[in-house]
């Protein structure tokens, strides 16, 4: 079926809706007007974070020395993702907020949304698993210089 949303790209721009749309009533304006509130404040917090983030690992860097530099390289990465992270989800919440804000273009909005959110859990899907395939790693090794330093 061409019009089966579960196999879209998650980087896909969602598609125009022709026709008069579905628009949503003053109840679940409610829970929009919350959720957008709540999605623009967790995506300021995850910016304001990295960028403490990023200034910690200026410091290590700058006072540390070389000895520090994998630290500062680790804390830049999460920075990154929590910058990218807040820019994707303050996009969702612009397009939550303007579901209540706006006439005639709810389904639309709420498409444009769920974009922004798939791209979102996409990056934090891949840093999940790279974290994961590290810590693996590491626990191998951990365990395999234990066996052999014993």
């Amino acid at each position: 079926m061409s019009d089966d949303v579960s196999n879209a790209p998650i980087f896909a721009t969602p598609p125009v809706t022709k026709g008069r749309e579905f628009e949503f009533g003053a109840a679940e304006n409610e829970v929009f007007k919350g959720l957008a509130a709540a999605m623009r404040f967790v995506s300021v917090g995850s910016i304001a974070l990295a960028v403490l983030l990023l200034l910690s690992a200026l410091a290590l860097s700058g006072f540390g020395g070389v000895r520090m530099l994998p630290f500062a390289i680790g804390q830049s990465i999460a920075a990154a993702v929590m910058i990218i992270t807040g820019v994707w989800l303050r996009g969702a919440s612009r397009s939550v907020d303007a579901i209540v804000t706006t006439q005639g273009s709810d389904v639309s909005h709420l498409m444009s949304a769920m974009a922004h959110l798939g791209r979102m859990f996409a990056l934090q899907r891949v840093v999940f698993m790279a974290a994961f395939a590290v810590g693996a790693l590491g626990f191998v090794g951990s365990v395999g210089m234990m066996a052999f330093f014993r």
